[in-house]
């Protein structure tokens, strides 16, 4: 039919989109999906979900810049300065609540009407009411207590449905959770709520943890750590008396099991392996970095280091068999850019890159958390619609023996611990 085509199209587009970091053409190539009126595939949803934060993400860190900038005019007593960024500021907010109504117009014009029963309409509810929460962030007064209250009765409607249909581990379940928290953290002020909230969510989920696939245990234990961290963060604003009861070793040895499982959700996001047009030559150069992390946390910050002289190897193995078609080894430049030259196709095979030996003492470990990832796949074919050759690898990263003093305040400035995460 026409209107598949025109869907697969569309998501095709979406994803070359997301790959040029063209965010808001991407968003233009997923509300035209959207506007299908079609319940959308968990692809497809995060795809839209991926558009509208990166379009949106982009213009509340610039906002946040503005009003710091704004602060420090100000207790200068620099006037004239101070209208400058109002003015500017207000350009943002503008484009913010631009953005955030066509979101949630979408939502409730389309995606909602389309969804069945399920994570689908925890999902767009849980989107609706994020988007509301970053409309609070800026507005005033009574402009805010209206946003907040449409905020609230979206993650409220999205609570009760994924009570109903979701697991406490599910992972849509459990991002709610994080989020409707942190909306009572920081748009209501009201970190008691916040944290019955967060601890709620954790409890119910600990108790099935031992139940989850690998794939289900990955994804819900991160969101659990960063209920813990916020937990952490937040009982220090909560009165002695309404303090909540302190963990006890039991679980604070299952919140660090859990730790090691964090696993970086943005990289998930960021490397897909996708794209381009038309044929290319049976010759690949597989390309990447290695870098030492220093806070030995599994994705690259600010104080990571990228390494070179050290040693990375390719291999690729039958999907049925298991056998090895393909070995080759690369050693980084000073920049930890490594090249890796395969001359064939293999696309019957599953092909990865993986770390092998490092040239610093100091940082060498290789982590050995099985739910960790230790490798990068690749795709090793031209029938995939990929026009260049250049297969670009994941960052991979040796542990450092100890983690830097400041890793603390890098993982604060990631957000972590904020809804921005999910």
């Amino acid at each position: 039919m026409a209107i598949d085509k025109e869907r697969e199209n569309q998501v095709y587009i979406a994803k070359l989109a997301e790959q040029a970091e063209r965010y808001d053409e991407m968003v233009d190539a997923m509300t035209k999906v959207a506007n299908m009126d079609v319940e959308l595939s968990v692809e497809e949803r995060n795809l839209l979900s991926v558009a509208y934060k990166n379009v949106v993400g982009a213009r509340r860190a610039s906002w946040r810049i503005l009003s710091s900038l704004e602060q420090k005019e100000e207790s200068k007593g620099n006037d004239l300065n101070v209208k400058r960024i109002k003015n500017y500021r207000h350009e943002i907010e503008s484009e913010l609540s631009r953005v955030c109504a066509d979101i949630i117009a979408l939502i409730d014009e389309h995606l909602i009407p389309s969804c069945s029963v399920g994570e689908s309409p925890v999902f767009f509810y849980k989107m609706k009411g994020d988007y509301y929460r970053y409309l609070a962030e800026f507005r005033a007064d009574n402009e805010r207590k209206e946003t907040a209250d449409l905020s609230m009765k979206a993650y409220q409607a999205a609570s009760t449905t994924a009570e109903a249909e979701l697991p406490p581990t599910h992972p849509i379940r459990l991002g709610l959770a994080l989020n409707f928290s942190v909306f009572y953290y920081e748009i209501m002020n009201s970190p008691e709520r916040a944290c019955a909230l967060a601890k709620q969510a954790f409890d119910e989920a600990i108790s099935e943890l031992d139940s989850l696939s690998e794939e289900s245990y990955k994804d819900s234990t991160l969101i659990m750590q960063l209920l813990r961290d916020n937990l952490t963060l937040w009982t220090s604003d909560i009165p002695e008396n309404e303090e909540l009861k302190s963990p006890s070793k039991e679980e604070k040895k299952t919140s660090r099991k859990m730790a090691k499982s964090i696993i970086s959700l943005a990289s998930a996001l960021c490397f897909l392996s996708l794209l381009g047009f038309a044929h290319c030559d049976s010759l690949f150069s597989v390309e990447g970095k290695v870098y030492c992390d220093t806070c030995r946390i599994q994705f690259v910050t600010r104080v990571s280091e990228y390494m070179k002289d050290a040693t990375v190897g390719i291999e690729c193995r039958d999907r049925e068999g298991g056998s090895i078609t393909h070995s080759g080894t690369a050693v980084t430049d000073a920049t930890g850019s490594y090249k890796l030259a395969v001359e064939e196709e293999h696309e019957e095979d599953i092909c990865a890159v993986s770390l092998i030996k490092s040239a610093n003492p100091d940082c060498s470990e290789v982590s050995k958390d099985p739910f960790l990832k230790k490798s990068a796949r690749v795709s090793l074919t031209s029938n995939n619609g990929i026009s260049s050759p250049v297969r670009l690898a994941n960052p991979l990263g040796f542990l450092k023996k100890e983690a830097l003093p400041q890793c603390a305040e890098v993982l604060k400035e990631l957000g972590l611990t904020a809804s921005d995460i999910l």
